[in-house]
């Protein structure tokens, strides 16, 4: 009984690492979606986009070193400081807003950054065959 016992316990932190992988690797494309789809004028928010475990960060330096870290369980949070995050996100710029925006939205970034960067993730792990 106890081989049999010691193999599945082997079994199941096989899995659970496998897991980890995967949720980090998830977490890491995320964050660079993210990125990728922050509008740049001066670059700024780009590179303040910071990943932290457990609670909101509070410095916002691009750090994501927590991406490769982050374990079932936890909370992951990717975060900015720039307060002009939100009308980019939810197209709050005021009217008339000149060439960078249209009906209040960016028109580098008209979808937002998160939540578009969030649904293809989610689309993405619905297409997995598990």
């Amino acid at each position: 009984m106890g081989t049999f016992s010691a193999d599945v316990s082997r079994l199941v932190e096989q899995i659970e690492q496998k897991a980890n992988m995967a949720l980090r690797k998830i977490a890491i494309d995320t964050t660079e979606r993210v990125r990728l789809k922050s509008p740049v004028d001066t670059g700024q928010l780009r590179a303040s986009w910071t990943s932290q475990l457990g609670s909101m960060p509070n410095t916002f330096n691009g750090n994501d070193t927590a991406n490769a870290q982050f374990k079932m369980g936890e909370t992951l949070y990717i975060a900015t400081d720039k307060v002009y995050a939100p009308m980019l996100e939810y197209g709050l710029y005021p009217q008339p807003g000149g060439s960078k925006t249209t009906n209040g939205f960016s028109n580098q970034a008209p979808q937002g950054m998160v939540r578009i960067s969030i649904q293809e993730t989610i689309a993405w792990l619905n297409t997995v065959r598990w």
